[in-house]
């Protein structure tokens, strides 16, 4: 997990960088030592926007 603090700081700076605080920002991204990975290729792609669109299957 050497990614997690890395991944979390840029998180962080984009958070902040759309105006939310620093203290609101670091509190969404804050961890314990239980975390864990997930991995998954998604078998079917939907257009979740609102409008016309929406639940329309999208092509790979």
């Amino acid at each position: 997990y050497a990614i997690i603090p890395a991944s979390t700081a840029s998180f962080v700076t984009e958070l902040t960088a759309i105006g939310h605080g620093l203290g609101f920002s670091r509190t969404i991204v804050a961890h314990n030592d239980s975390l864990i990975a997930v991995k998954f290729t998604p078998g079917t792609i939907f257009d979740q926007t609102p409008g016309p669109d929406a639940g329309r299957q999208l092509n790979r």
